[in-house]
């Protein structure tokens, strides 16, 4: 949270109050029950993306592309460094996966697509910006599967996990036999620390 508190307190970002609000309302019907379960931490709804508005114009200083005014990315950023807020690469320009803390921290999944590095994709085979996407290391823009929707591994749901019909669901069924069994195993005991002295 240090992160977005820096961004805001510089004014290079900006805290759409309305989006902050229709993901409140949203988290709690995400999170009911337990197919929303995933292998890693859970993803928030759509409604908790774009959470906050780039402040940035081209040529200004930045930490993170979501810094940057609409289809500009910052260029040149690392953790440690900052970069410039500029326009996508022309193709044939190098270039390179974003390394971009703000972005992680609010599961901005779609920052190519809204802050583009090149006019066409960065492959991560050739580190260049190409025309087109000619290989299927480049990056794009993904969406997980949904409940429903075929998929080959757990990482490929957006909640739950890979069934074994092949297709994105719950994963977390809990039978009565399974929960007998549960309720008869000894409870965990942790030894006490002695009191300091």
């Amino acid at each position: 949270m240090r992160v977005l508190g820096a961004a805001i307190a510089a004014g290079r970002v900006a805290v759409d109050d309305a989006a902050v609000e229709r993901c409140g309302a949203a988290l709690p019907a995400a999170l009911e029950g337990c197919d929303w379960v995933t292998p890693g931490q859970p993803l928030p709804p759509a409604e908790c993306r774009g959470l906050t508005r780039g402040r940035v114009a081209a040529g200004g200083v930045c930490r993170s592309s979501l810094e940057c005014s609409e289809a500009l990315h910052c260029e040149g950023g690392t953790p440690s460094e900052p970069g410039r807020c500029v326009a996508p690469l022309a193709e044939g320009m190098p270039c390179r996966a974003p390394s971009d803390n703000l972005a992680s921290l609010l599961f901005a999944r779609d920052l190519e697509q809204a802050h583009p590095s090149c006019v066409g994709s960065c492959s991560l085979v050739s580190h260049r910006c190409e025309k087109a996407v000619t290989s299927s290391l480049a990056l794009a823009p993904t969406r997980a599967a949904l409940p429903g929707e075929s998929c080959r591994t757990d990482f490929d749901c957006e909640r739950g996990g890979c069934t074994s019909a092949g297709v994105c669901g719950a994963k977390c069924a809990v039978t009565m036999l399974d929960a007998a069994r549960l309720s008869a195993l000894p409870k965990l005991a942790l030894p006490r620390r002695a009191a300091a002295r």
